[in-house]
């Protein structure tokens, strides 16, 4: 999940959400987005978009594994200062979740986004 913050990411969010609205109501095929995490606040001036979402493999080859950034999303060129890994469950203790390290890559925006009023 996404922190959404600037006015430019706002406005290009909103836009595709409008839009995503339109075309349900017009019978497209739209996919869901991911149930909004409880512990995540969520206001109207405070939002978490969902960027991803992936299972990690315990059975592969190699430990280090890579997920993409939903296409939508990244068509969007948001940008993102606060990124949040939800977990929703592991293949362990039912007490705790182990991560040994959480990396995320992308792209330095060519221009900081106007500031929220």
């Amino acid at each position: 999940w996404g922190l959404l913050e600037g006015k430019d990411n706002w406005e290009k969010y909103m836009e595709y959400e409008s839009q995503r609205a339109q075309a349900r109501e017009e019978g497209a095929d739209i996919p869901e987005d991911p149930e909004y995490p409880s512990d995540l606040p969520r206001s109207r001036n405070v939002r978490y978009v969902p960027i991803t979402s992936f299972m990690y493999d315990i059975h592969a080859s190699n430990n280090v594994q890579t997920f993409p950034v939903f296409q939508d999303i990244q068509d969007l060129n948001l940008d993102f200062g606060v990124v949040v890994l939800v977990v929703k469950s592991n293949w362990g203790s039912k007490d705790l979740t182990c991560l040994y390290r959480f990396r995320v890559h992308g792209n330095r925006a060519q221009e900081l986004p106007e500031p929220d009023p």
